[in-house]
């Protein structure tokens, strides 16, 4: 087990530019101590080399004289016990060593490379990132003790620029080449829908073979050095991510990503922990102005929450950077950890549901995730504990949970776990007869692509007690009508809704939008649409609430109850001696605006006792009545600002 699965870092990114070759190491160390980090990702080498390289094609910064801030940054951080990890980003090369060597780089369907500013883009498949990108990690790590590694922007890259234009499929002769020889296909001039699961796939293998390259090189100079970098491969020791915002994203905000991003890597890894960045720029064009402390502070908490490693990353140095805005809050969080790092880096998951993922680990903004983001919005405000697994985990975790939840989500039928309960959403199964009749006994009819105008009759109250007033829930987004012997929220198919004189005649279709079977003690449910992207686009709680009594009648009442306002972010998690409950105030997001959190009173958990019979108070220190009956204990918690934290010790 390497040191990185201890879990228990509090790293500051520098974003270095070429000019901070100059700045002190000590300036540096001074900063990270003030703020209770003990680590630092720093840059290294790729574009600009931050130490005196000896290799030919490796770009050295001009700011750094007769200097090396690498060997001194590691050997101030080490004596000051703070682990360093070099930052290397081998996407780009500077031109003045790239235009030399015409072979290495991406080339657009006109054969012309990208020359970004003076740094060329270079294909994944070229000589420079597939072998002296692997020359250079071996002089920088023979030369410096570094902890870690991270490599940035790995992978097929190079077809999209900082302003977001997309150049297009890489037609270098090396890819062409290299696809032809282990596809056995011609290589395409673009991707297109009838070509891309054959191009990514092969994308896929290459960047897998090239990430284990980069792995099989560090490792030999010491299995000591962690790798990080974002890949969906279980070869790296830390798995990189980013809770960060840009302008040009579809709203609404998305208020979890901290969560997400952590436990989609360490709710099914042992030795592979979550390096969820936390980024302070407003976006990657205006890298110079930081987002509001309030949501950098509800980020952070929520990373800490997550059982992740608080991680916090500013562009260039303090010395350098033009404000100081979110300072204060990375001491605080930071100091908290420290504090209380025994506890907080040994969380163990008590949940019992399983939301399922895609394994992208940066997945598009076009849509592809708002059934997951609804549905884990839902559970979120309906304050049950889950947790996060992608799709080429499922399989092999399965085994540990109540409820698979597979939101809209493309996992083979005979890959997905038949022995748990299964609620299944979207239209993922219509051409899989067997699917649908081992999960509701369906049989596909056809698609109502367009459904404004429909709605879904809600007048079970007994089966939906969330909603006792709603009769009618508008459907939006494509349906199917599946034939099925037991079915919930009869489907009416839209009517005339033009001018209101002439409105109406909607009436149930005999199709239903949950569907059940029973199969022994085990449910499965399927719904036909998408209720989470309708909740993650227009929020109407309807949608939420129908999903969530839907979980009950499957699971009954959760072990663990939080009597708290939706907009808590609730966590009960097992730890050393005992468990902690995590409160993160998220009220302060409005959708775009991030204000500081509105404090919450009167919030009450309730768990199986088990023994215990006290609570402890970790931001204040105090200790917290408790009220025990029928063997459940329930904690009355004091006022949540920012965020609450109370240890429940084992006394048995």
């Amino acid at each position: 087990m390497g040191w990185w699965t201890s879990n228990n870092l509090r790293m500051i990114q520098f974003n270095m530019m070429q000019e901070d070759a100059a700045v002190p190491a000590s300036r540096l160390v001074e900063t990270l101590r003030a703020c209770h980090a003990n680590a630092v990702m720093m840059g290294a080498g790729g574009i600009v080399a931050m130490y005196p390289t000896a290799l030919p094609f490796h770009y050295r910064s001009p700011y750094l004289g007769e200097g090396d801030l690498l060997g001194d940054m590691v050997k101030l951080c080490h004596e000051n016990g703070i682990r360093v990890i070099a930052r290397f980003d081998f996407s780009k090369v500077h031109e003045s060593i790239a235009l030399q060597h015409p072979d290495w780089h991406y080339r657009d369907a006109n054969g012309e490379i990208v020359n970004y500013h003076g740094v060329v883009h270079e294909c994944l498949c070229g000589d420079y990132t597939w072998n002296r990108s692997l020359d250079i990690l071996r002089e920088c790590l023979t030369r410096y003790p570094v902890d870690g590694i991270y490599i940035n922007m790995f992978g097929f890259q190079a077809r999209r620029d900082y302003d977001g234009v997309d150049h297009g499929l890489c037609q270098c002769a090396n890819c062409r080449a290299r696809f032809e020889r282990d596809t056995g296909r011609p290589y395409p001039r673009a991707v297109t829908p009838e070509n891309r699961e054959l191009v990514t796939g092969w994308m896929r293998a290459v960047t897998r073979e090239m990430t284990q390259r980069a792995v099989d090189t560090v490792k030999a100079v010491s299995p000591d050095i962690s790798v990080c970098t974002h890949t969906e491969e279980a070869i790296v020791n830390m798995k990189h991510t980013e809770s960060n915002t840009a302008l040009r994203r579809p709203l609404p905000f998305w208020d979890y990503a901290s969560f997400e991003n952590v436990r989609m890597t360490n709710d099914q890894h042992e030795e592979i922990v979550a390096a969820n960045c936390c980024i302070n720029a407003a976006d990657i064009a205006w890298r110079f102005m930081g987002i509001s402390k309030h949501l950098l502070a509800a980020r952070l908490w929520q990373q800490v929450a997550a059982g992740g490693q608080p991680e916090w990353c500013m562009v260039g140095t303090p010395d350098r950077y033009p404000e100081t805005a979110n300072d204060e809050t990375v001491r605080r969080v930071f100091a908290f950890h420290e504090a209380h790092e025994g506890i907080l880096s040994r969380l163990r998951s008590l949940a019992r549901i399983a939301l399922v993922r895609i394994n992208e680990a940066f997945p598009p903004d076009d849509g592809t995730m708002d059934e997951f983001r609804g549905i884990l919005r839902m559970l979120k405000e309906g304050h049950y504990l889950f947790d996060v697994l992608t799709q080429d985990h499922l399989a092999k975790r399965a085994k540990d949970y109540d409820l698979i939840i597979l939101p809209d989500v493309d996992v083979p039928w005979d890959e997905v776990p038949k022995d748990v309960h299964l609620l299944v959403t979207g239209t993922r199964y219509r051409r899989d007869p067997r699917a649908l009749r081992e999960l509701a006994e369906a049989a596909y009819v056809s698609t109502d692509e367009e459904t404004a105008g429909a709605y879904l009759l809600c007048e079970d109250k007994a089966a939906f007690p969330r909603i006792p007033e709603r009769n009618w829930i508008l459907m939006n987004g494509a349906f199917d009508r599946l034939d099925a012997p037991d079915g919930l929220l009869p489907y009416m198919p839209a009517g005339v809704y033009g001018p209101v004189e002439i409105a109406g005649g909607v009436f149930p279709s005999g199709y239903y939008a949950a569907l059940r079977k029973r199969v022994g003690e085990k449910t499965r449910m399927l719904l036909p649409f998408c209720p989470g992207r309708l909740y993650h686009r227009y929020g109407f709680m309807e949608h939420r609430d129908l999903v969530l009594d839907l979980i009950d009648q499957m699971l009954g009442r959760p072990e663990v109850r939080f009597e708290a306002p939706d907009r808590l972010d609730c966590y009960c998690d097992a730890c050393p001696g005992g468990r902690l409950v995590q409160l993160v105030n998220l009220s302060g997001q409005s959708g775009v605006t991030c204000h500081a959190p509105i404090p919450m009173r009167g919030v009450r958990v309730t768990m199986p006792a088990k023994g215990a019979t006290r609570a402890v108070d970790l931001v204040t220190g105090r200790e917290l009545p408790v009220t025990l009956e029928g063997g459940e204990l329930a904690l009355e918690c004091p006022e949540i600002g920012e965020y609450g934290c109370f240890w429940i010790p084992d006394d048995a």
